[in-house]
């Protein structure tokens, strides 16, 4: 309890908070706790931190932040806790607005980008969970009805030995599958308005901010049927099991396909775009 300097509050965002502020009045932010449900996406030096951590740290916060109600519960089943002090807030996409970048700003961007509207997007970096190989595997099954059709991913650079680059190269498919990297925001904005459906096949989220962004983009949603996505995306997606291409691919095919469904993701993610208030979560904040 020895102070370095006096402050009056610290918040701690990455999921737990460093021994040395924990003499302090703080809050603690937890985005998940997929070590305990994925523990071999992990280094041993992580498990063991996160292990020494988490449990001291939900003691010294004041106030527990979780990023969906998922997340609280998750803690509230895990950890030895006052459930008065875990709370859910939202985390709002930042360099995301409600106004809409004009048609050929956009198509510039994706011109410069070496695309045209009409593709599939997946923003993530490669991690295990991240569930790229079976997407890539229902985009093959996608790729027999719409032959033409292009699959855009950004985020780290999935590396030779991927299990998705070992597919897509098992596949043929190397022509169909761009992969853009990292991209800034305003980039990410404009992927999201071209793209015919945002894809996200992700086994594992705390949040999941790319679901929430193409919500404000107006862009149609497949994703994966976990709780955190049905809770930001509520009538707003449509989703499907992640870990069965196949169903994947029949997602996909009814969103591109399907006028009707279309419209009616649309029309929901107007009205789910109302819930994502950055003025609202702040003031939330503030009265914790």
């Amino acid at each position: 309890n020895n102070r370095i300097v006096n402050v009056d509050l610290i918040h701690s965002v990455g999921g737990y908070i460093a021994k040395e502020l924990r003499g302090y009045r703080g809050v603690l932010t937890i985005h998940d706790l997929q070590h305990l449900h994925f523990p071999e996406n992990f280094e041993e030096s992580e498990l063991r931190a996160r292990k020494e951590n988490y449990q001291a740290s939900i003691d010294a916060a004041s106030v527990v932040i979780c990023d969906s109600e998922s997340v609280r519960k998750d803690i509230l089943a895990s950890f030895d806790v006052d459930a008065n002090k875990v709370v859910t807030l939202w985390i709002i996409p930042s360099g995301f607005s409600l106004r809409r970048l004009p048609n050929n700003f956009v198509k510039s961007m994706l011109n410069g980008l070496g695309l045209e509207s009409g593709y599939l997007f997946f923003p993530s970096h490669g991690w295990p969970h991240k569930n790229h190989e079976k997407l890539i595997r229902a985009f093959a099954r996608v790729k027999e009805s719409i032959p033409n059709l292009t699959l855009v991913l950004t985020g780290g650079e999935l590396g030779a030995d991927h299990p998705a680059s070992r597919r897509i190269r098992e596949l043929g498919m190397e022509q169909s599958v761009k992969h853009l990297g990292f991209r800034t925001p305003l980039e990410i904005r404009c992927l999201l308005r071209g793209a015919t459906a945002l894809v996200y096949p992700s086994l594992f989220e705390g949040f999941g901010m790319p679901v929430a962004e193409a919500i404000l983009a107006g862009t149609p949603v497949a994703c994966s049927n976990i709780a955190p996505l049905r809770e930001i995306g509520g009538d707003a997606i449509v989703t499907f099991d992640p870990r069965s291409p196949d169903a994947i691919a029949s997602v996909i095919l009814k969103v591109i396909g399907d006028s009707e469904m279309r419209a009616f993701l649309l029309e929901n993610g107007a009205e789910q775009r109302k819930v994502f208030s950055s003025l609202a979560i702040a003031r939330d904040t503030c009265n914790l």
